[in-house]
């Protein structure tokens, strides 16, 4: 996917095979694939073998390019995370207990799968987790609505503010038990 901002702001979805965003005197926010589309990611990955070609630009990998503006990618809310990962193990194309073996590979990977390459100039790029507020919000909306149980609100407010491997793992285990 290719991204171009210009004297304006945007907001638009990260694929997780890899993104281009160009960002031009405007503020550009971009939504950060799922843990579960990341696991779909290696997954795939395992299966097909990388080209010279892909290697050569980029492919995966998140490429930022800000020139006086202000670029963010904003990472999913953990109740987001958790009904995205509740779902893909419930379906078929990747056995349960491989996600949880992808789960435990993400954690340990460097950027866990967010393969971010960023040059900025003259502005301000970041990454970013909700913030405490909005994901406890988010938690006790979900909760009231019923979309998950007094349990699964407990873990996922355990996970409030704590790193993207700690995030990760309690995920896997709220998800996949």
């Amino acid at each position: 996917m290719f991204h171009l901002t210009l004297f304006s702001s945007a907001e638009a979805g990260l694929v997780p095979d890899g993104s281009t965003s160009l960002t031009l005197f405007g503020s550009t926010i971009l939504r950060a694939p799922t843990v579960a589309q990341r696991i779909m990611r290696m997954a795939r990955h395992k299966q097909q073998p990388t080209t010279r070609l892909s290697r050569l630009f980029g492919g995966g990998q998140v490429m930022l390019f800000t020139l006086f503006g202000y670029t963010e990618i904003a990472l999913p809310t953990l109740v987001e995370e958790f009904t995205a990962l509740r779902e893909l193990a419930q379906r078929t194309e990747v056995p349960r207990d491989q996600v949880r073996s992808l789960c435990d590979t993400l954690r340990g990977h460097e950027r866990c799968g967010l393969d971010v390459a960023t040059l900025t100039l003259f502005g301000y790029c970041e990454i970013g987790r909700p913030s405490n507020k909005r994901e406890l919000a988010a938690i006790e909306r979900a909760r009231k609505l019923g979309d998950i149980d007094g349990a699964v609100s407990n873990a996922l407010e355990r996970l409030v503010g704590r790193t993207e491997p700690a995030i990760i793992g309690g995920l896997a285990q709220t998800a996949l038990a």
